[in-house]
């Protein structure tokens, strides 16, 4: 079974032909979808809770993982919605960063130290990049991703600052893979750049984020297709 983490941009459409599960861990009570996609067994957890309501800065990815743990899954897609932090990647693209930011001191350990080396699983990274290029879905091949708190935007000063380590920024995805890396679960994530940061592009506007933000799902969950058939 092969884990998919998505945020934002879960639809309705997307849940067509899973089933919701509820997985009861060390640290309480999860849900997530499980069924086919493209024939492989997947589990599909919304990182914002069934509700979509659970704002960045209140997910609980420690159970989130522990769920995904539980289900014994092969390895982590990870879906986030971020906001690009160079004007020559604009939006709506994606990109497959090979490296991140986090400052947030999460892990699954609270009782040991556990010295675990973070990054992401170049292996799957590899088989993502093949599997969205063969269904001709471009994407940026590498970027450094740098995780906010949220769930606020960042203001100019933060984004002028974050430009100069980071190419994208957003509010979930670093967590996870820390905490995937210290559970031995092979993880890697494709971004949906869905806006500009704020100062870099101009005005930030809703209906502009949600337009880029449907197209890039679409295009995410066809690659996901052939991702899952590889893996």
């Amino acid at each position: 079974m092969f884990g998919v983490i998505i945020g934002t941009g879960l639809r309705e459409d997307i849940l067509v032909g899973l089933s919701l599960a509820r997985i009861d861990t060390d640290l309480g009570e999860a849900y997530l979808y499980v069924g086919q996609l493209g024939g492989a067994e997947i589990a599909l957890l919304p990182r914002h809770g069934l509700h979509r309501n659970v704002p960045a800065h209140m997910i609980d990815h420690r159970l989130n993982m522990a769920a995904l743990m539980d289900l014994e899954v092969s390895g982590i897609l990870g879906i986030s919605s971020c906001g690009s932090l160079k004007r020559h990647i604009a939006p709506p693209s994606l990109m497959l960063p090979d490296d991140y930011i986090n400052f947030d001191p999460v892990t699954m350990f609270d009782d040991r130290i556990e010295n675990v080396l973070p990054g992401f699983d170049e292996e799957l990274r590899t088989v993502i990049s093949k599997a969205f290029r063969a269904t001709g879905i471009s994407l940026h091949g590498r970027g450094t991703y740098v995780q906010t708190r949220g769930s606020r935007l960042e203001t100019k000063a933060e984004v002028n600052m974050l430009a100069q380590y980071a190419d994208i920024v957003g509010m979930t995805m670093a967590s996870e893979a820390t905490l995937s890396k210290e559970a031995g679960i092979p993880f890697a994530s494709v971004c949906t750049i869905d806006n500009f940061a704020h100062g870099i592009g101009g005005y930030i506007k809703v209906e502009r984020i949600r337009a880029a933000a449907q197209q890039n799902v679409e295009a995410v969950w066809k690659g996901l297709e052939r991702v899952v058939q590889m893996v």
